[in-house]
């Protein structure tokens, strides 16, 4: 995967194309501005993309997947379901951006994989313009969690085995 990547990247740097520096996929909020940010992702597992607005509410954006499983795909972020209230500034905190319904907010999902992704703005409050992204990648099991999981696969594979024996005798 991350040979495709460096490919990529190597090939939009000989053709003139923007791509922007490899998000993390730690959770972590990367701001962004009103101006057309490209954002390339290596996945190596499924992961949950979440965008936010920041500041004052009442920015929207669109997220467009150029590159990836499906090819592209536009995706708008929604707007508030509330009227922006412009006396509500809430800065640079995204958490609490995004767990407030006044804020313009979505969560995309996305597979295993090399993404190009590009965040463009379709309304913003004048002066604002700015919001924020963060990749989670789906948790991994614990060792314990997977290990009951085969023993519970075994003990039904025993008690069907048990109970196809009884049947036949």
């Amino acid at each position: 995967m991350r040979i495709v990547a460096s490919i990529m990247t190597g090939f939009a740097l000989l053709s003139g194309a923007a791509i922007g520096a490899p998000l993390p996929n730690d959770g972590s909020w990367t701001p962004f501005d009103d101006s057309t940010t490209s954002l390339l992702l290596d996945l190596p597992r499924p992961a949950e993309i979440r965008i936010v607005d920041a500041g004052t509410p009442g920015d929207r954006f669109l997220l467009t997947v150029l590159l990836g499983a499906s090819g592209p795909t536009f995706l708008q972020v929604p707007s508030s379901e509330v009227d922006p209230d412009p006396s509500l500034d809430i800065g640079l905190d995204y958490d609490a951006a995004f767990s407030n319904t006044a804020f313009s907010a979505a969560v995309f999902e996305l597979g295993v994989g090399v993404w190009e992704l590009q965040l463009g703005t379709l309304a913003t409050v004048p002066g604002e313009g700015y919001g924020a992204i963060a990749v989670l990648p789906a948790p991994i099991p614990e060792p314990a969690t997977t290990a009951m999981l085969v023993v519970g696969v075994i003990a039904t594979g025993a008690c069907v085995r048990r109970r196809g024996s009884s049947v036949r005798g």
